[in-house]
């Protein structure tokens, strides 16, 4: 899969406080036309301190995708479709009775089924210290992990998009 670029429009360039050292720091940002559709980079680099930070943010998709995608993972195979994953959309898992809202830090991200099952994972084995019943929410981690590993998962995934930049990719037509 590859992000080649058709096009780069507008760089623009401008001098920024440093939000590590407070010095000069060098603020950039730019839109690259992909196959995703418009996507704006941002970086900011200090020469003082070192300090680095890129963000990519899909602005405009090339297509848009629904504002819900429900996912029926029923094989493995399933486990290994990808998907554009914005950073405003929440899962779901229905069969737990958990969702997952995104944060502050949130980032736009092309990853698998599998792969958002797995972050899921991680999220909830974080969490699950500070829970009311952590042995229940290891109870669920256990159960999802199994899920991975089963011929027939069934397995339910549900992913809102208020913007619908998220969609399935099909990549045999990249």
């Amino acid at each position: 899969m590859s992000l080649e670029t058709s096009e780069e429009k507008d760089l623009d360039e401008k001098i920024i406080s440093c939000p590590v050292c407070g010095r000069d720091a060098v603020r950039r940002e730019r839109s690259v036309e992909t196959w995703l559709g418009v996507i704006k980079i941002i970086s900011i680099t200090c020469q003082h301190c070192g300090y680095r930070h890129v963000d990519e943010i899909l602005v405009e998709p090339r297509e848009y995708g629904p504002e819900e995608i429900i996912i029926h993972v029923r094989s493995q195979k399933d486990f290994r479709k990808y998907l554009f994953k914005s950073r405003s959309a929440f899962i779901e898992l229905p069969q737990f009775g958990i969702e997952i809202f995104p944060g502050p830090d949130a980032r736009d991200e092309i990853t698998t089924v599998e792969g958002v099952i797995e972050r899921f994972i991680f999220r909830l084995e974080t969490l699950c210290r500070d829970t009311e019943d952590p042995l229940r929410c290891q109870e669920i981690v256990d159960k999802l992990k199994k899920k991975i590993d089963e011929e027939d998962p069934d397995l339910l995934i549900i992913i809102r998009d208020p913007t619908r930049f998220s969609r399935i990719i099909d990549i045999g037509s990249l």
